[in-house]
């Protein structure tokens, strides 16, 4: 259930409860206003009415009785006009009493006539004082006070029983009060607990979920992401733990990738590192030897320079044309080994080259994958960015509904303010994970161009190696060919007092091969040391490598996978 359908059912509750005593209130109101209209329209009238039919019989009673003193004299004769004013007001009220109260309609008339018969016997009564004087008059007193004392108990009875009517119908709208008002009492004890009951539930169900959740947000901001989001509930806030949930567990996918990465990066930087050591190792022992063929040249050159004054100088002697055969001849078959020597350490050079080669290669391609990981964590950042902006506008909707609700929405007020700095933080934590992606990227990108500047490098060091292969051949081959002609020299030195002209010939050709063996030994010489810069720039370029991938693993260390 959402949080809005579970505060719509609380409010509801409440409501009805109030809507429930609000309804009871009315119909006890209406019963009260209803016996209060009859009390007064029905009740009070006619005790009013028998009040003032009590007053008209005393004022019959009082106006007869004075003519047993007056005796109707002249001035004093208006004894039997008030008792009749008296008489004809008692016999209205009557009748008005009969109008409002229909149901005493025998009673009442039972009055009248008793009554009657009272004023009858007092209308006897005055004349016989007036005819027949106090005698006579006395006579009938007695039957007029038992006549008007049997229409007072009527008349009291009557009035009685209207007032005790007065007394019950006050007496039960005031039990209906009290009762009202205990039912009042409980009902608002009732609401009390139900409102309490209602606010722990709703604290229960989203406070608890909400903290839950922004200890998980706060771990997550630490960059311990092994640890699940877990959140119960069905509504908004279950909802919003399963975005979080979800991005967990997407950037945690995401950076253990990249530390995958990391370390295949930092491990190929490092055999790149040890390659090109390597490389620059055998470019400096490729150094050695050629300086050493390059002085293994010279030395040919000055042996056959020896030679040519030797053989300027034949006739001194023989026997040092034969020792310097013998030198040249040991000569070339070192300068055999050392360009059979320096030929493998080209090849493996080239090989060499070729394997720095391709792990560049592999480098780059994870270097790119690296950055399309980069490009997913961005896709990942906006959308983050968009559960957070939503997230705003839900607490913001939420704030504005707790105002509207008043005094009731303060509980509510305060959730919405906790989803606000929740979605804050999570703004401030996809910021934070967004800067570091921007350094990851700028690095890599750091590095692409290391690589591409290395590839470049290593595709010169490859050109060069195959150019000192070929001209290691050429070297090879002349060599041979020294060899062999360094031979015919030796054979030809037993000839050579009957040949000079041929040994000078063959002299005159070692010397120009120990030129060319020389031009060439220099041209290598050259060539191996720009192929020397250039893996020591391999070098250079992995070690460069290696920070970035050190660097790059050190922040995604950061992170608890």
């Amino acid at each position: 259930m959402s949080i809005a359908k579970k505060i719509v059912c609380a409010f509801s509750l409440i409501f009805v409860m109030f809507a429930a005593v609000g309804s009871y209130q009315y119909v006890v109101s209406l019963q009260q206003s209803e016996t209060t209209t009859i009390m007064e329209a029905k009740t009070l009238r006619s005790a009013l009415m028998a009040e003032e039919m009590k007053m008209s019989v005393i004022q019959v009673q009082q106006w007869l009785t004075d003519i047993s003193a007056t005796r109707g004299q002249n001035g004093m004769d208006d004894g039997l006009d008030e008792a009749s004013r008296y008489a004809a007001m008692f016999r209205k009220s009557a009748e008005e009493m009969k109008q409002v109260n229909p149901e005493d309609q025998e009673r009442l008339q039972k009055i009248i006539v008793a009554f009657d018969d009272f004023y009858a016997v007092g209308q006897k009564m005055a004349h016989v004082f007036i005819d027949q004087g106090h005698e006579k008059g006395n006579q009938l007193m007695d039957d007029f006070d038992a006549q008007a004392e049997k229409v007072n108990h009527e008349v009291d009875a009557y009035l009685q029983e209207k007032v005790q009517q007065i007394t019950d119908s006050v007496s039960s709208i005031q039990d209906s009060i009290e009762l009202s008002n205990r039912l009042m009492l409980v009902f608002f004890l009732v609401v009390l607990v139900v409102s309490s009951v209602i606010a722990y539930f709703l604290s229960r169900s989203i406070i608890k979920p909400l903290r839950l959740l922004n200890q998980k947000a706060l771990v997550i901001a630490d960059g311990k992401l092994d640890q699940p989001v877990v959140i119960q509930s069905r509504d908004e806030v279950g909802q919003l733990g399963a975005a979080f949930e979800k991005m967990r567990t997407n950037l945690h996918v995401l950076i253990q990738e990249v530390k995958k990465t990391a370390d295949e990066v930092a491990a190929s930087s490092e055999e790149l590192t040890v390659g090109a050591e390597r490389t620059a190792e055998s470019s400096r022992q490729i150094v050695s030897s050629v300086k050493e063929i390059a002085d293994g040249a010279e030395r040919q050159q000055h042996g056959s320079n020896q030679s040519a004054r030797s053989m300027e100088e034949v006739n001194a002697g023989i026997h040092m044309v034969a020792t310097s055969s013998s030198a040249v001849a040991e000569l070339s078959l070192t300068m055999s080994e050392l360009a059979k020597l320096g030929d493998d350490t080209v090849s493996r050079v080239a090989a060499q080259m070729q394997q720095i080669n391709n792990q560049t290669e592999q480098t780059n391609e994870i270097i790119r994958t690296l950055d399309a990981h980069s490009t997913q964590i961005v896709d990942i950042l906006r959308v983050m960015e968009a559960i957070t902006g939503q997230t705003q506008i839900l607490a913001l909707n939420a704030a504005i509904e707790a105002a509207r609700a008043g005094e009731q929405g303060k509980g509510f007020a305060i959730v919405a303010e906790e989803v606000r700095k929740l979605a804050g933080q999570s703004q401030e934590s996809a910021a934070r994970i967004a800067h570091l992606i921007e350094e990851i990227r700028t690095y890599m990108a750091t590095a692409v161009s290391a690589m591409s500047e290395s590839s470049r490098e290593t595709a010169s060091g490859m050109q060069v190696a195959s150019e000192a292969s070929d001209i290691f051949t050429t070297i090879r081959n002349s060599i041979i060919e020294v060899t062999d002609q360094v031979q015919e020299v030796s054979a030809s030195a037993e000839q050579m007092a009957s040949n000079t002209q041929q040994v000078s010939e063959a002299v005159i050709i070692m010397k120009e091969i120990a030129n060319q063996a020389l031009a060439y030994a220099k041209t290598t010489v050259n060539a191996v040391d720009e192929q020397l810069l250039s893996c020591e720039d391999v070098a250079s370029s992995a070690e460069k490598l290696n920070q970035e991938a050190l660097r790059l693993q050190a922040l995604v260390s950061k992170f608890d996978v």
